[in-house]
């Protein structure tokens, strides 16, 4: 059975994804905690989510956000002993009129490298790619610089001035505003204002967003902004760099970052 996930606890959406992830190339398998931060962040509206019902159990899911006219998909997926039976395009469809029937004119995904399935799903429903996504894990490298913390709220307005190109929509100023408590930002001033600045969510360890003013790079500025954020216990992640910036790619390579598997940015008009 095919229901709203209004009302389905946070819990048991979570083990759905688990299970739906369990042989994914990169498992995806959060904490209670890292989940419901993620639904937070990425804007997560129940009754326009849907899940797969077999009696008690959910055994898919269709998670998704909405921001005005934008709506999201944070996360689909069905029990690998469930695949095969149509269950997520049956749950796409369904939701996919319901947002248009609600104002939604915009829906996004991001689609892990090398999952063919849901690719051929999310293009069937006329989806298109926008950008390529680079994903990176990183080890300490080092800080250095005058960076000091500041409130994510004092920045987010004017952080947009510095990108090259606008973050994911989990990595967004509305997705880092969404869960103030759980950023930690730094940044770099001069006598020209914002140098430049980078915001880290600490639950998941994730570089949602770094930029450098253009006149101010290849300056270390950016190696001091990271080298902040990164612990020396653990790895910092950096999820959804535009894979069509060749500068990006080159600083992540001198701050000696590994690839991880990438995702494509999919969209479509509703």
């Amino acid at each position: 059975m095919i229901r709203s996930a209004d009302g389905v606890p946070s819990e048991a959406l979570r083990a759905a994804m688990l299970a739906a992830f369990s042989d994914y190339a990169v498992p995806m398998q959060p904490s209670q905690t890292s989940f419901n931060l993620m639904l937070r962040q990425r804007g997560f509206v129940p009754d326009a989510s849907l899940v797969t019902m077999a009696g008690d159990t959910v055994v898919a899911i269709w998670l998704v956000g909405r921001r005005g006219a934008d709506a999201y998909l944070i996360a689909s997926g069905t029990r690998p002993e469930d695949r095969g039976r149509g269950l997520a395009r049956a749950m796409a469809d369904r939701s996919l009129a319901g947002l248009v029937a609600h104002g939604a004119r915009t829906f996004t995904t991001e689609v892990m490298d090398g999952n063919a399935p849901a690719r051929a799903l999310y293009l069937s429903l006329g989806m298109e790619a926008v950008r390529p996504l680079d994903c990176y894990q990183l080890v300490q490298s080092g800080g250095g610089g005058d960076v000091v913390d500041t409130p994510w709220d004092r920045l987010s307005v004017e952080a947009p001035t510095l990108w090259d190109w606008p973050p994911t929509w989990q990595n967004d100023v509305a997705a880092l505003s969404a869960v103030p408590g759980n950023i930690r930002s730094v940044t770099i001033w001069d006598v020209a204002g914002l140098a430049g600045y980078a915001a880290r969510i600490e639950t998941t360890m994730t570089l949602a967003q770094i930029a450098v003013r253009p006149d101010r790079r290849r300056n270390g500025l950016g190696r001091a902004l990271v080298g902040a954020l990164a612990p020396t216990d653990q790895h910092l992640r950096i999820i959804n760099a535009d894979g069509r910036d060749p500068g990006f790619r080159a600083f992540a390579k001198a701050l000696g970052a590994t690839p991880m598997v990438g995702q494509t940015e999919l969209r479509c008009a509703l």
